[in-house]
């Protein structure tokens, strides 16, 4: 399957006044930033995505990559996260302080393979790393945002929520690609 670039997402709202609405994707766009293209030769933006990225198969993190980062870009954030989760928003992934010049993540990157100077923050479980898909009921919808910053974040460990609190004011670029995952007749 070759990979699927998407178009840039849905303005939610400012990332100087970003909203974690419950029920809702993280709100990262902002009009004039530059897009980021993002994709992943495992799933189609708005497709489904392979069990094998859920708890119902290996529990990988899936591979992505992504062009068209500012050359000014300090370092870059990765959130994972599904609006559609019971109680509310549920983050999978966090990851900052990519290097710029990163330009992809192979599969099960979550699992030790990060490049030189990554962090990964906290998910939704409160853990760091890759918490698999795992939809109780339902189609559910996973956002994988890619943000290009002109400073690096410093918080050790963070939530998804305290990385948009430090990059706030600091994103120049962004982008996403959404992946669905519906758990075998439920």
């Amino acid at each position: 399957m070759r990979p699927v670039v998407v178009a840039r997402s849905v303005v939610l709202a400012s990332i100087t006044a970003f909203a974690l609405l419950p029920g809702s994707a993280l709100a990262i766009s902002q009009p004039g930033h530059e897009a980021i293209q993002v994709a992943s030769p495992a799933f189609a933006d708005g497709g489904p995505m392979p069990a094998r990225y859920a708890c119902d198969g290996e529990g990988k993190s899936p591979p992505l990559s992504w062009s068209n980062v500012p050359l000014s870009s300090k370092s870059l954030v990765l959130i994972v996260d599904d609006p559609d989760a019971p109680n509310g928003r549920f983050v999978h992934w966090v990851v900052l302080n990519l290097p710029p010049t990163v330009t992809e993540l192979p599969e099960d990157a979550a699992r030790g393979t990060l490049p030189v100077g990554a962090e990964e923050g906290r998910n939704g479980k409160g853990e760091t790393g890759w918490t698999p898909l795992c939809p109780p009921w339902g189609r559910h919808h996973y956002h994988f945002k890619v943000l290009a910053l002109r400073e690096s974040p410093q918080p050790t460990h963070p939530t998804a929520d305290d990385v948009m609190r430090a990059v706030s004011g600091t994103v120049i670029a962004d982008g996403e690609i959404v992946g669905t995952y519906q758990r075998g007749g439920r």
